[in-house]
């Protein structure tokens, strides 16, 4: 592996964690092209840190790796989908097929480099999760900065589009995906973490990472917000005070509940969606995405939105639902292997007695019901943190 001393190992794994939820930073990319700084400056020590690495880069690099696993299957399948519907005619527009495999390159691209890294670290998971908290003290503090100066910050858009806060995002729900799981997760840094200064002032770092998510006015970030911390005190709940009757009433009202949000899912997706016109809209699209899967529920339609909806001139749409557009890309082979995926991180979580980050966890799977993340750098950078920590501190085999 690399020859650099441990330091340095940590002190790249930090630059290049910042990199990562700096793709955040859209107003910063060059001409609406999906390509900034961040994206640069990754791809520049990517490749240096493979460069210097490349022997050890081999079958087991892969095949240990349950994520980078998931990304070999899921371009197999893109293929194949993308092929069968070059035939069928079902193929959307270029531009679509392009975008989403570039940006899906780009993802496997960070999932090498993070998890060679990783092993760099020494596989100590306790430098891991430094770097971690790091990061997220550092974005919270940063956006508080964008807060308070956003008049006189270049290229923030503050709280001047739909009195809802965008920072250097160009669409408030993609700075809405870091703040879903940032207070769990500093909450856990504080719990796991040898005390140091900023880990004193973790409290008031949670208190102003909530604040900035409520100026975020994202629906899916509360919601997610909300059932996170219902799933941690529930696990707290059946860990400490086990009880039979008390489980099967807890377990009666979560049917009720389920049942309740399944006869009135309209009504839940006009108030996520502030209205009747878009929630509509929405519901079309995952009709739609459905009677299309039935033509191609095996493979998918390959890569680009696939949802049908005559909407200001435009076919084709995403859902909106991570869940249901990744199965209309890679069909049902696809689909159950990132549940999968999902249930092996729950399970090492929940073995680990890690509850507070299965809260941080749910509480993304919960906010990726309302939007498409799939080509989102830091969706990816949590996913892995979540998995790693979930495995534990495996040796790197490769």
């Amino acid at each position: 592996m690399l020859k650099e001393s441990s330091t340095d190992n940590n002190i790249l794994y930090l630059i290049f964690v910042f990199l990562i939820s700096s793709t955040l930073f859209v107003e910063l990319r060059f001409l609406n092209l999906p390509l900034g700084f961040p994206e640069i400056f990754i791809i520049v020590i990517g490749i240096y840190i493979i460069f210097k690495n490349l022997k050890f880069i081999n079958y087991n690099f892969f095949i240990n790796n349950l994520l980078l696993k998931f990304w070999i299957l899921s371009f197999i399948l893109l293929f194949l989908g993308f092929l069968i519907s070059s035939f069928t005619g079902t193929l959307v527009e270029t531009k679509f097929i392009i975008h989403d495999l570039c940006a899906y390159i780009f993802i496997f691209f960070l999932l090498v480099i993070m998890h060679l890294l990783k092993c760099q670290i020494n596989n100590q998971i306790e430098n891991f999760e430094r770097v971690v908290f790091f990061m997220m003290m550092f974005y919270t503090i940063l956006f508080i900065i964008f807060m308070i100066f956003e008049n006189y910050i270049p290229f923030n858009k503050g709280s001047h589009v739909m009195v809802r806060y965008l920072g250097l995002a160009d669409n408030p729900n993609q700075l809405a995906i870091i703040f879903t799981i940032i207070p769990f997760m500093l909450i856990f840094f504080n719990k796991n973490l040898q005390k140091d200064y900023f880990l004193e002032k973790t409290f008031w770092l949670v208190i102003l990472s909530l604040y900035i998510g409520s100026r975020i006015s994202s629906d899916a970030l509360n919601i997610g917000w909300g059932i996170g911390i219902f799933v941690y005190f529930i696990l707290i709940y059946l860990t400490k005070y086990n009880n039979f009757k008390i489980n099967f009433l807890l377990g009666t009202i979560f049917i009720i509940l389920c049942i309740l949000i399944i006869l009135n899912l309209k009504e839940i997706i006009y108030f996520i969606d502030g209205g009747r016109s878009s929630s509509d809209a929405r519901i079309d699209l995952i009709i739609n995405a459905f009677n299309n899967l039935k033509e191609m529920i095996y493979f998918g339609f390959g890569p680009g939105p696939h949802s049908y909806a005559d909407i200001d001139g435009t076919m084709y749409w995403e859902v909106h639902n991570t869940y249901i557009d990744w199965f209309t890309q890679v069909g049902i082979f696809g689909i159950l292997f990132f549940f999968y995926l999902i249930y092996k991180t729950l399970k090492g979580l929940y073995i680990k007695k890690e509850f507070i980050l299965i809260a941080a966890f749910v509480s993304l799977l919960v906010f990726i019901t309302f939007h498409f993340v799939f080509r989102q750098p830091i969706f990816w950078f949590f996913l892995y943190f979540f998995y790693i920590m979930s495995q534990g501190d495996k040796k790197c085999a490769e």
